[in-house]
């Protein structure tokens, strides 16, 4: 990967979340860790879109992100949580496809979306 273009989306992505600088990492899960929701990701990728020179116009975010009430509240939240914390492999989180850190230095060095 890409170090200098890491470091240059690490830091669009903690300017943006207002997520700590060190603990955005490769594997760092824009839904999982940095609370970017369904609502919140299109403003997201739009100033991504701008800064790195990438078209993002048209892409669904819907397999990527949930609604900023999704899993928050109500007798069910806990039980989603739990799950989440156990689950080998987080990503899987109901359904969610993983869109990582390590795919925006991709998308941002390919200038084009990553479909995945």
């Amino acid at each position: 990967m890409n170090q200098k273009l890491f470091k240059q989306v690490r830091r669009f992505v903690s300017d943006f979340t207002h997520k700590p600088l060190l603990e955005i990492e490769p594997e760092t899960s824009l839904f999982l860790d940095t609370n970017l929701t369904l609502e919140t990701a299109p403003g997201f990728f739009e100033c991504f879109g701008e800064e790195f020179s990438v078209d993002v116009r048209g892409v669904d975010l819907l397999p990527y992100f949930q609604p900023t009430n999704f899993g928050t509240g109500g007798e069910g939240a806990v039980g989603l949580w739990v799950f989440w914390f156990f689950t080998k492999e987080r990503h899987q989180f109901r359904g969610v496809k993983p869109l990582l850190v390590k795919d925006l230095v991709e998308m941002a060095k390919t200038k084009r979306w990553c479909s995945q």
